[in-house]
Parts: structure tokens; sequence; C-alpha cells
């Protein structure tokens, strides 16, 4: 029995987004004409914050399809004006209650990347949200807190790989690997392990081992069954439980 690591990047797995219905009340209108991305040109960091604002804007007033266009042309490929409109219902609207405004905005620069992060005050509660913009200023993940336990999260995260919707898997990683990580990958290694194990047939176990440790991430032992035999994986998530690395043992 080997025991695989497996750095993200390798094991690409994937997903993120948003949408708004008609009914919400109407954000505050940000400005209709921003910077265009030149590629080898940076982009003040205000025009940034404007950017991921107008995408809030557009969901607010039920204009996915405009929302959908300021994605990266990669996250297109994987996700519709639709199931943007879909994912901001179940995630944000159902939970959080209806958009109200923005309370604070900044730009924080990591390797790669730079990531809008809004604080979005909603009707029952405000929390964060990520917008990581590539070096060519393209919107290439959007990202906020996990409020699902584990398993539930690890269930999610299977169904999708099984379903094929690698836009969604993504959702499920820490913002850092969404730098690194586009759901086209996350196609090609879940592709490789069916190859490898034959049909994925459903989860036979979820074991969480607690660090116990302030801010070390927590470990999700899952077993899998497919085709040619059940497969462990090791999945690592960070404080917010997002997914922060996976390994897998190669029977």
């Amino acid at each position: 029995m080997i025991r695989s690591p497996l750095t993200l990047p390798t094991l690409a797995l994937s997903f993120s987004l948003l949408a708004l219905s008609a009914a919400t009340p109407p954000a505050p209108v940000f400005a209709q004409t921003l910077p265009s991305a030149v590629p080898g040109v940076p982009v003040p960091n205000q025009a940034l914050i404007d950017r991921a604002k107008r995408f809030m804007t557009l969901l607010n007033e039920n204009q996915p399809a405009q929302a959908y266009r300021l994605l990266a042309q990669p996250l297109q490929n994987y996700w519709t004006p639709q199931s943007l409109g879909e994912l901001w219902q179940t995630d944000f609207v159902q939970d959080a209650g209806s958009f109200q405004k923005v309370l604070d905005a900044q730009v924080l620069d990591v390797v790669n990347a730079k990531i809008v992060k809004l604080n979005v005050q909603f009707e029952r509660r405000s929390q964060d949200i990520l917008f990581t913009y590539n070096p060519n200023q393209e919107l290439v993940a959007i990202s906020w807190s996990n409020r699902k336990t584990i398993p539930e999260t690890v269930q999610e995260l299977f169904q999708f790989l099984a379903e094929g919707n690698y836009g969604r898997v993504r959702g499920y990683f820490s913002p850092l690997i969404k730098t690194e990580i586009l759901p086209e990958q996350v196609q090609a290694s879940w592709t490789r392990i069916v190859e490898v194990n034959g049909a994925f047939k459903g989860l036979k176990n979820i074991d969480i081992q607690p660090s116990g440790v302030v801010n070390a991430p927590n470990v999700a032992i899952v077993t899998a069954e497919f085709a040619k035999g059940p497969q462990n994986f090791f999945i690592f998530f960070d404080p917010n439980r997002k997914i922060a690395n996976v390994d897998f043992v190669r029977n």
C-alpha cells in the first residue's frame, strides 16, 4: 500500500460562485464604465474593488447573465448564468437573507493573484466574500466561508464529482488553492482517478480527525467505493472548512 501525497495542483478538484432574485432590494449602483484589463498593465486596487462590487450589483439586480460575462473564460466553460443564480440563492439568500450593502473592501496581494475582500451585509448577517483576480486581472474565483459541516462537505464534494459538476467542486477549495487550480484541472484529475479505479460507486465511510491545534487543519479520512475496490482519500480542511490539500492511498 503506497500513500501518495497529492498537492492540489495535481489532484485538481473544484467549485464557487453566485446570483440573486428580482425580489431582492436594489443595491447601490456602481460605475458602469470600469477600466479595461490590458495584459501586463496593472489595474489599480480601487478598480478591482469596483469590479467586485459590480458583480454583486448585477446579481442583486437579477442579472446573472451580465455577471457571468465578468468571469474568466475557463470559468465560463463550467458555469451558466442559471447555475450562478441558483448558487447565490442556495448559499446566500435562503440562509442570510437579502443583500443589503457592502460594509468594507480591501485588496490582498497573494502569489500570482490579487484578492478583493468585501465585507457584505445581508438581511440576517454580514460575511466576507473574496474575489480572486489573476495577473491578467481576470476574475478566476469567488469564495466565502463554508457553513456546512465537514461530513456534509465531503458528501457534496463527491456527489458533484460524480455528476461532473467540476465548477461546484472547486468551490470547496481555499481561496489560495484556487489561484492555481481551475475546473479543467479538476476534471482531468477526477478522470484519471476513475480510469485507474473504475466507476465511482459511493462513499463507504467518513472519519474526521480533529487537529487539536488552533488554526491547524482537520483531516477527513474518506473511504470511497469504486468498481475496482475501495480507495482512501485524506482531505485536509482549513479553519473555514475549506479544502487545503488532498492525499490518497494507492492500493
